[in-house]
């Protein structure tokens, strides 16, 4: 037991400078876990704060939730990002092999998935770009009065769904042939 609780201790590492944060996984070949241990994070902020955020991970779910921040920049190679209840400024999300799931406020947002679908619920008027090459794609926008909407989405390989904007609105959904 002590062996083991010294051993998972020795999974990650994390530093702090002022108001950074930084943490990692550590990489480990021949241990008690095997080739390739688990590491979960939770950073928990109070919910006036307003962050900064940037987040990878090479194999992993990513969860944001009731963030307010600037920028949030995440990205895995593996694995889904949920996104619940935000309001940036910017956001970028990508994930070569999840689906990406997004609610909240935000002006400039691009979501990108080389495999999986991207579902997005956002509220106002901004820039948002949504893309999968090999799935569905599904936008719902909660309108603002007196706002212009201009929307770009494309999938080569998947269904392209927009809701909550009026037939008059611009609407520009690409998929390849």
């Amino acid at each position: 037991e002590e062996e083991a609780r010294s051993k998972a201790n020795d999974l990650y590492e994390s530093t702090q400078d002022r108001l950074t944060l930084r943490a990692r996984g550590r990489e480990h070949r021949n241990n008690l876990f095997g080739s390739s241990p688990s590491v979960h994070f939770a950073l928990t902020l109070p919910r006036d704060r307003r962050a900064r955020i940037v987040v990878s991970s090479a194999n992993g779910r990513l969860t944001f939730e009731g963030v307010k921040g600037s920028s949030l920049k995440a990205s895995t190679a593996n694995g889904r990002i949920e996104a619940r209840g935000l309001d940036f400024s910017d956001i970028s999300l990508d994930s070569a092999n999840g689906r990406i799931e997004f609610t909240g406020k935000v002006r400039d947002l691009s979501l990108r998935t080389a495999n999986g679908r991207v579902v997005a619920d956002v509220e106002g008027a901004g820039n948002w770009n949504l893309s999968s090459a090999n799935g569905r794609i599904e936008l719902n926008v909660r309108k603002i009065p007196g706002a212009a909407y201009e929307v770009e989405a494309s999938s080569v390989s998947g269904k392209v769904d927009v809701a909550g904007l009026e037939v008059h609105s611009r609407v520009q959904a690409h998929r390849a042939p």
